[in-house]
């Protein structure tokens, strides 16, 4: 049985068995279904910006057309410290309030020094979810 393979350039003609022309023809319509799968949920990108004018907000205050106000920096981390428990905030006070190394902050709590990194790892984990 003869098997018809589109290509970019044209069409082939592979004579085959008629077990190997199910197996492929089968083959061809999976991968066409994975390709339906793959774009339809798509838009294209060559549409037409003007088809999305609507979209746009001509109002310079956005976050007071939202109700959301702009919050700074500092505050973000007060409220990221209300998220971590007392010996996290114990050892940044330790490390950047007190001065102390993590090698010595180790030593006083009886731990190696890779135990505080990883602790302070977890610690600026947590809070860079809110940043």
């Amino acid at each position: 049985m003869k098997y018809e393979y589109k290509t970019a350039t044209g069409m082939i003609v592979v004579e085959v068995t008629d077990d190997w022309c199910e197996v492929l023809k089968e083959l061809d319509r999976e991968e066409q279904n994975n390709e339906h799968k793959e774009t339809r949920r798509h838009s294209t990108l060559n549409n037409d910006i003007e088809d999305y004018k609507w979209l746009a907000v001509d109002d310079q205050n956005i976050e007071a057309l939202l109700g959301k106000k702009e919050i700074s920096n500092s505050e973000r981390l007060h409220s990221a410290f209300k998220y971590l428990s007392d010996s996290q905030k114990a050892l940044l006070k330790d490390l950047y309030v007190n001065g102390l190394t993590e090698a010595q902050i180790a030593q006083k709590e009886g731990v190696t020094q890779q135990a505080i990194s990883c602790r302070l790892r977890k610690i600026f984990k947590k809070i860079k979810k809110y940043f």
